[in-house]
């Protein structure tokens, strides 16, 4: 998910920079698309990057998705989404 998920927006990226006007817009829905994705993915690894992610960015609308996590079958992500949790409360 991690992989195809840079390769999508690296695409839109490059394909937008060289032959059309960038919609900030549209790129940035898409991007969250990708992230929320990540919030469900089945991989841990995965979530744990997503949430780092939206915290790191400040993605105030996923916070409910955060807080979600932290019953996660997975310490990792738990972790990770407490963390986010205290970061974004302070940020």
């Amino acid at each position: 998910m991690k992989k195809i998920g840079f390769f999508c927006l690296s695409l839109l990226f490059v394909n937008n920079y060289i032959f059309a006007e960038t919609d900030v817009g549209a790129l940035t829905k898409e991007a969250k698309g990708i992230i929320a994705a990540g919030l469900r993915d089945t991989d841990e690894r995965t979530r744990t990057n997503a949430i780092e992610i939206v915290s790191s960015v400040g993605i105030d609308e996923m916070t409910d998705d955060v807080i979600a996590l932290t019953k996660d079958p997975s310490g990792m992500v738990r972790f990770a989404a407490a963390m986010a949790i205290g970061d974004m409360q302070y940020s």
